[in-house]
């Protein structure tokens, strides 16, 4: 069920910002400064966060391939971008390429029949797994300094993006410290309604999968259902991260390939202890069996059930049923005993700007770059409950929780560490649904897996 739902997911992510500005509104917000002609090229009143002086030489025409469609709100957003930048820098253009998710297809093959194209934008983890040496080392841009000379663009960027990319380019094994910028971030965590928690006693986020336990006892007694999911989306993340907490994510694609990888390991039997102990004590809701898709999200939206394991689309994705009063909060999947990682080391995804390595005006598109990371742009992504990237402006409130859980990532996992494919979809997931419920031991569930 992981590999179907990754798939459907990632998609998910790669339209978080789509998604997130539909459920907005059905009209894109007005930009924060005036858009220039579809070229990009016109002058328009200047954003007082260029009075700084631009670096001298600025000039030149940057070709940018846009991930987003022209109707997108983010065209909005990428275009008051273009307007400050000409404005602070008058003999510089951009032409834009609106592409739309297609652009992870045309991108690499255009570079190679010699195109010219100075910036692109799409999946990171696509662009480090499929040609990387297209990918310009922008280190430099990195250290330079903001448009509004507060900090470095490593200050200015969400700790947790700056070393995500870093670690995709250590492991494209490629020799610079960046060659790309996300944005756009999602996360991967418990979602729970802050009402309910308060109705409950609940003051502290849990650390540990103890603590959690002792947040559902709470729930419990102001009789309130705990966690839920449903019987064909999501369960199954729930297995997949106590097993990344333990073995981290080699050892998920460990297991995923075959009950002779790893299976005898004592921390696989600790995970299935705590879904014993979770189903005995009655922390999973009763409708778990019997949710389909996303009956188990309309739970939590509804009041009925506290909390749900998903990503950040989840509040964009409800707000219709939640209503505007639903108070959303999130906290990161909790830590076990002696385990690999801990709660700092979360899935964190999302979209990413690249310079391609074949471009002469690294100077234009690295200034270009800034005012995409500034301020005044970067506070235009809220207004369609979009994730801004920058440490300056505020998540939207429904997603808050989780812009801590970026600032303080220090390991980037996989969607589900990696946890799938046809050994745990039709091996383990069902007898993972049997222990959820509280049908089977965690041994019996072992000796199932392992048979």
């Amino acid at each position: 069920m992981i590999t179907r739902k990754i798939t459907a997911l990632i998609l998910s992510a790669l339209l978080l910002l789509a998604v997130m500005a539909g459920c907005a509104s059905d009209d894109p917000p007005a930009a924060a400064t005036p858009t220039p002609d579809n070229s990009g090229s016109g002058n328009t009143t200047q954003d007082p966060a260029n009075d700084i002086p631009p670096p001298a030489g600025i000039s030149g025409n940057i070709v940018y391939w846009s991930m987003w469609n022209e109707t997108e709100p983010q065209a909005d957003v990428i275009k008051a971008a273009v307007a400050n930048f000409t404005s602070a820098n008058p003999d510089a253009s951009v032409t834009i390429e609106w592409k739309g998710r297609d652009v992870r297809t045309l991108i690499f093959p255009a570079l190679e029949g010699g195109t010219q194209i100075d910036l692109f934008d799409s999946d990171p983890m696509y662009m480090y797994g499929s040609d990387p040496g297209k990918l310009k080392d922008i280190s430099a841009f990195y250290s330079s300094t903001s448009v509004d000379g507060s900090r470095t663009m490593a200050d200015m960027i969400l700790g947790g993006l700056v070393e995500w990319d870093k670690s995709m380019a250590n492991q494209a094994g490629l020799p610079g410290n960046h060659y790309t910028i996300p944005y756009a971030p999602y996360v991967v965590s418990f979602f729970y309604n802050k009402d309910l928690f308060d109705q409950a006693g609940i003051t502290s986020m849990p650390q540990t999968w103890a603590e959690l336990g002792d947040a559902c006892e709470k729930l419990l007694a102001i009789g309130v259902e705990p966690i839920t999911a449903e019987s064909n989306a999501y369960y199954d993340m729930i297995f997949a991260y106590i097993l990344v907490r333990y073995f981290g994510e080699d050892g998920c694609i460990a297991l995923a390939e075959g009950k002779d990888n790893g299976w005898d390991q004592p921390g696989v039997l600790a995970a299935l202890e705590i879904l014993e102990d979770f189903a005995a004590k009655g922390y999973f809701s009763k409708g778990l069996e019997t949710n389909q898709y996303p009956q188990g999200q309309d739970d939590l939206s509804l009041g009925n059930v506290a909390m749900y394991l998903n990503g950040s689309w989840l509040p964009s994705e409800q707000a219709e049923i939640a209503g505007p009063d639903f108070r959303w909060g999130q906290f990161a999947i909790p830590e076990v005993p002696g385990g690999k990682t801990g709660i700092n080391d979360n899935t964190v995804g999302g979209q990413a700007f690249a310079v391609s390595a074949s471009s002469q005006n690294e100077e234009a598109v690295y200034e270009f770059l800034k005012h995409i990371f500034s301020t005044p742009v970067q506070q235009m992504f809220p207004e369609f409950d979009g994730v801004p990237a920058i440490v300056t402006v505020d998540w939207p409130a429904a997603v808050g929780d989780q812009k801590a859980i970026v600032e303080k990532l220090q390991v980037n996992v996989s969607w589900a560490g990696q946890f799938g494919g046809d050994f745990v979809n039709g091996v383990v997931n069902p007898e993972i649904m049997n222990l959820m419920l509280g049908k089977q031991s965690a041994a019996d569930t072992l000796a199932n897996i392992t048979k």
